[in-house]
């Protein structure tokens, strides 16, 4: 077993300890199956990626992602080579973005109004996410996808070159902008 000084920093455990555990040991109980299954994954596919929390020392739970490859040693045997790395502020944004993504979810739903953003590349619109509440404002199932083209049609006549100048401004200068159009 060969392991670096960064999983006695991260674990606070010291190296005897670690060469005295089991790769398992090193997550919480609930965690311990599926990290075995894991390693012998590895070992049959020659590569996984898993997400767990390691145990420390001192009982905290740190979030990480293991990578983990088959490799053959000098000594001609298999073994299972990885790298874990904390994911704590990843795991921080995505719980963020699903609170943000709630509190959307429900004021849209109050005030009635739907949202959605697009990629440009090259000067163009790529790719388009509309909120549940505008495909439901335009009357369409999620499952046909966000319209790119022909969306200005289902805007009021009124409205379409105003809509049309305000996307080209923002395409130009690379910023957001708020409108309100008639359906």
């Amino acid at each position: 077993d060969r392991w670096n000084s960064a999983l006695s920093e991260v674990t606070g455990y010291s190296d005897a300890e670690i060469g005295s555990m089991h790769a398992t040991d090193f997550f919480p109980a609930e965690h311990r199956e599926r990290m075995a299954d894991a390693i012998e994954s590895v070992l049959e596919t020659g590569e996984n990626i898993v997400e767990a929390p390691y145990l420390t020392s001192d009982g905290r739970r740190v979030p990480h992602e293991f990578v983990a490859v088959r490799i053959e040693n000098p000594d001609g045997e298999t073994v299972v080579a990885g790298i874990g790395r904390d994911i704590t502020e990843r795991k921080r944004r995505e719980r963020e973005l699903e609170r943000t993504t709630d509190l959307l979810s429900r004021a849209e739903q109050m005030a009635d109004i739907g949202g959605w953003a697009t990629t440009i590349e090259d000067g163009e619109p790529a790719d388009s996410e509309w909120t549940d509440k505008q495909y439901e404002l335009f009357g369409l199932d999620k499952s046909e996808g966000p319209l790119t083209e022909g969306v200005f049609e289902y805007f009021h006549p009124e409205d379409r070159a105003r809509h049309r100048e305000a996307l080209e401004r923002a395409m130009d200068l690379g910023a957001g902008w708020d409108q309100e159009l008639r359906l």
